[in-house]
Formats: C-alpha cells, structure tokens, sequence
C-alpha cells in the first residue's frame, strides 16, 4: 500500500510539473510572439512618422533654395522672407519644437558674413511681430535681446566683452552660424543668432551632414536612469529653454533627437531624403 501511495504520489507530481512546464511554455511563445508584433507595430509608427518628418523638410528646404535663386541671393548670404510662416507648416507637420537655417560660412567669408548680418536681422522683428498675433505661441517675446554680429562660441560667454570678436575657434576652415529660426527664441540680453553649430561638443552628426550630404539624425538625448541625478539634473537644464515653446500638457523631458538637413545650392537637384545628393554646393 504504501508503494502505491508513493508511486501515486510520484505521477501526480510529475504530470503536474509537466502541466506547469507545458503551460508555461506556450505562456512564454504566446508572450514573445504578442511582444514582437506590438514591436514591429511600433517600430513600423515610428518609421513612418519620421519618414513623414523627412519629406516634410524635403519640401521645405527645396523652398528654401527655390527662394533663394527666385530672388537672386547668393549662399550664405540668404534672408528667407516670411520664414516664420514657411517654416510653421514644417512644424505642425513634423511635429517640430524648433526650425532653424545653419548657412555654411567659409572662414574667408566671416568678415563679410559678420558685416552681412548687422544689416539684414530686421527678419528677427518680423518673426517677433508674426509670433504676438500667433494664438498658438506659447514662448517668449521678449524684445530686449541683444545683436552679436560676430560668430561665437559657448566660451564667448566667459570673455570679458562678450560679443565684441566671436569665436577663435582653432584652425576653423569653415562655420555653421544659427541664422533664421522659427519660433525666435528671445531672453533678456541674449542673442538670437550667429552661435556656431560646429562649436556644441558634440558634432559627429552634424561632420556626418558635411561629409555626406545627407540627412543625419542625432541619438535620443534628455533620457537618464532613475538614480543618475546628475544627469537628471543636466537634463532638466537642457529642456529649459524649449520648455515654454512645447504645446499645453507635453512633457519637455521626453527623449528628443535632432535632425540636420542638408541644404544644396542647386535647387532642381531632387530632394529627396532617400537619395545621396552628388552635388558639391552644399550651402547649409
């Protein structure tokens, strides 16, 4: 009797453990093969929002450069008009805090550039006039801000005249100056352009741009493990600035990436993002 009741005992543990196993295993498939489709579910809405972001700026930089040859402008030496508007509908369709124009400048064309720029940043105080009649404008318009017509760095905060000689960046061939934006971020006493693009610590994405002539799309930023407060923090410093330009209820930390566009002098070479461009003119 007592065999039997061990025996028993034994089969009734093995066929649950058996059933267990079984059960956890098609668990387990059915789990991993839900996981996968809501993935590719997902991958597939992202692909497809960015590849709606990129043709939104296949058709706007094609504006851009179409603007510029219609009105016998000659790059860098460019002022889009209406850019505010024009770069609005990019916006709404891209879903886009912030459209900016990085003209490539020569290091021998810095002088002229300079001089270019105190004469031509009337477009700061169209867009400032455009953005007060916008309801939907949710950041600042401050109008005290300050011209630095020289091209300049992060360290051109810490000069004694700031603002006065720019950037001395070492051994500099060339620079990528922030021009016209849409919205125009203003604060008090702080300039609205000609900070270099190739002065940011980072520039292996935009180097990628000027080597290849093709889009190029930064790694998510503003993403920090729970217990890393000091990157918390940097974090939360960062998003500061765009923080007020976001619409009501988005969150400012979320993970952001940058893209950077090239912009071809030839405005009837095809843009088109999925396409090398073979052009040399690469302005922007």
């Amino acid at each position: 009797r007592i065999l039997v009741f061990l025996v028993l005992v034994v089969a009734t543990a093995l066929t649950s453990v058996g059933l267990y196993y079984f059960i956890d295993q098609k668990d387990a498939a059915k789990f991993e093969e839900q996981f996968q489709e809501d993935a590719t579910k997902i991958l597939s809405a992202m692909g497809a929002s960015i590849d709606k972001t990129l043709s939104a700026a296949d058709a706007f930089v094609a504006g851009v450069t179409s603007q510029a040859a219609s009105t016998n402008q000659s790059w860098p030496f460019v002022v889009i008009p209406n850019f505010s508007v024009r770069a609005g509908k990019i916006r709404s369709l891209s879903n886009a805090v912030v459209v900016n124009i990085y003209p490539l400048v020569l290091a021998q064309q810095r002088k002229e550039w300079e001089s270019y720029t105190a004469s031509h940043n009337q477009w700061v105080e169209e867009s400032l006039d455009v953005q007060e009649l916008d309801p939907t404008h949710t950041g600042s318009n401050a109008r005290d801000y300050v011209n630095w017509d020289v091209i300049y760095g992060y360290d051109e905060y810490e000069k004694e005249q700031p603002g006065l000689n720019g950037t001395d960046r070492e051994g500099a061939e060339a620079y990528l100056p922030l021009w016209q934006m849409a919205p125009v971020v203003t604060y008090s006493e702080t300039p609205v352009y000609n900070w270099d693009l190739l002065s940011s610590v980072n520039v292996a994405s935009i180097e990628a741009v000027l080597k290849t002539k093709q889009v190029s799309l930064t790694e998510a930023y503003l993403i920090a493990e729970p217990d890393d407060f000091a990157l918390q923090a940097e974090n939360e410093y960062n998003a500061e600035w765009f923080r007020d330009y976001l619409p009501p209820g988005e969150e400012p930390l979320e993970p952001v990436s940058d893209i950077y566009y090239p912009i071809l002098d030839d405005y009837n070479e095809k843009y088109d993002h999925t396409s090398h461009f073979n052009s040399d003119e690469l302005v922007g």
